[in-house]
């Protein structure tokens, strides 16, 4: 599957990065050359890779690579979203809401973080809920009993 995602996905300017550690330093190198990159925000990570936050009011393993990445390089985060219209594509565009101020070692920085970019998506998906995919499952597994 990754080799079949990995011939359709690139386009010109556009590289795919491997889920893996090899990724995540490609996306560091972009970053601190004051490149560009995109991720997915609502993809579940693996274990180890995420923390329990609300996502529509309901506990979801949530991504922590692009806080992290922000958090490591001080690289803005832009949020874009692509709307299906007649006849094309609409994008819009917003800015991130700012980051929780304090060390970048602290856990309940992160799930600050975390629980801004959740409300955040929620938002976007508000603009055209239609087009979100609801069958993809952000509540696998089991959260641990004090989520907030």
């Amino acid at each position: 599957m990754e080799s079949l995602l990995q011939r359709f996905r690139p386009a010109d300017q556009l590289t795919a990065v491997p889920a893996n550690g090899q990724g995540v330093r490609a996306l560091l190198r972009t970053l601190k050359s004051a490149g560009v990159i995109g991720i997915l925000p609502d993809q579940v990570p693996s274990q180890g890779e995420g923390v329990w936050v609300n996502f529509f009011g309901r506990p979801a393993y949530t991504m922590s690579l692009p806080v992290r990445l922000a958090q490591a390089t001080g690289a803005p985060l832009i949020w874009v979203l692509a709307v299906r219209r007649p006849g094309g594509w609409s994008l819009v565009f917003r800015p991130w809401q700012s980051l929780e101020p304090g060390p970048l070692d602290d856990p309940s920085r992160l799930a600050f973080d975390l629980q801004a970019m959740n409300h955040q998506l929620e938002d976007l998906i508000a603009l055209a809920p239609e087009q979100y995919l609801w069958g993809y499952n952000r509540y696998r597994g089991r959260p641990p009993p004090q989520v907030s």
